[in-house]
């Protein structure tokens, strides 16, 4: 008979767990490899942006048509825009009103009823008429008009108009003529023009002329 002590063994228990962990240490070993391989070759898609991340849009300014003009610039609320109004040239008021032309019996007040306004010069008058602002290179003073919305002004002229020829209709003292909404009262003293709906117009005499 044998004097030796009794082999120890492992319990199946025991061996599993052994066996186990070497296969874990195996494939971490086999992964670590794998990874240190892969890392000095990047992929096709190195550099790109992985598909899950947003793409950064790119806002375009919209191209203008060819030949379309260019929108012009708005200017900003602290820039202030000058606007010079232009003088108004001297005119020939009976020929811009045209229609009905007339003149008192002493020729020295002709007036025209068209369609727009009514108009009527003096040739003589009391008072030398002045330049004035917005008439350029002209007088007012010689002229008056109403319009059909019932404005009353005084056209800018080059001066003293003429008197009216002889044979110019003559509308009589005393007498009135209605034309386009307009009437017209011929007097000794000079004639009265009105816009008969809105019941604005003017005087004018020799002494001067008066609006109302």
């Amino acid at each position: 008979m044998s004097d030796d002590p009794p082999r120890k063994t492992l319990s199946p228990a025991l061996r599993a767990f052994i066996v186990v962990d070497a296969v874990l240490l195996l494939l971490l070993l086999a992964f670590f490899m794998m990874s240190q391989l892969g890392g000095g070759d990047p992929g096709p898609d190195a550099g790109q942006a992985p598909s899950g991340s947003p793409t950064p849009s790119v806002v375009t300014s919209p191209t203008a048509p060819a030949g379309a003009a260019a929108p012009t610039p708005t200017p900003s609320p602290t820039e202030s825009v000058l606007r010079i109004p232009t003088p108004t040239p001297p005119g020939d008021p009976l020929a811009e009103t045209g229609g009905q032309v007339f003149a008192l019996p002493s020729r020295n007040i002709t007036c025209a009823i068209g369609a727009e306004y009514v108009t009527c010069v003096i040739a003589g008058i009391s008072a030398e008429p002045q330049s004035a602002t917005g008439c350029s290179g002209g007088v007012t003073g010689y002229a008056a008009r109403v319009t059909a919305d019932g404005q009353v002004t005084m056209p800018c002229t080059a001066g003293a108009p003429d008197r009216a020829p002889n044979e110019a209709t003559t509308l009589a003292y005393g007498d009135r003529l209605t034309v386009n909404g307009f009437t017209c009262t011929s007097d000794n003293s000079g004639v009265t023009c009105s816009n008969d709906e809105a019941g604005t117009g003017f005087t004018m005499a020799r002494r001067g002329i008066e609006t109302f």
